[in-house]
């Protein structure tokens, strides 16, 4: 099974779900998974993955070192990248 991964912010969520529509479309049995740097928020994600084959994760889940350092000195641009 071939599993592909993004990260983005919320504000880029419409662009996230087309990069996983073409992926499953090549890779049916594929999982997508969308890492989110803001902060996850149940009600407005259900909006965006409602009906969608679409596992979110939020980054601060993953528990990366010093990640509360580096959002407050980075942009949410500068996260995602």
């Amino acid at each position: 099974m071939k599993i592909a991964f993004t990260q983005r912010s919320l504000n880029y969520m419409a662009q996230a779900k087309t990069l996983a529509d073409s992926f499953r479309e090549y890779n049916p049995d594929g999982n997508f998974v969308i890492g989110l740097v803001d902060e996850l928020i149940d009600a407005l994600l259900s909006s965006h993955v409602e009906n969608e084959r679409l596992e979110a994760l939020s980054v601060r889940k993953v528990q990366i070192l010093r990640f509360n350092d580096m959002a407050e000195v980075y942009s949410i641009e500068k996260l995602n990248t």
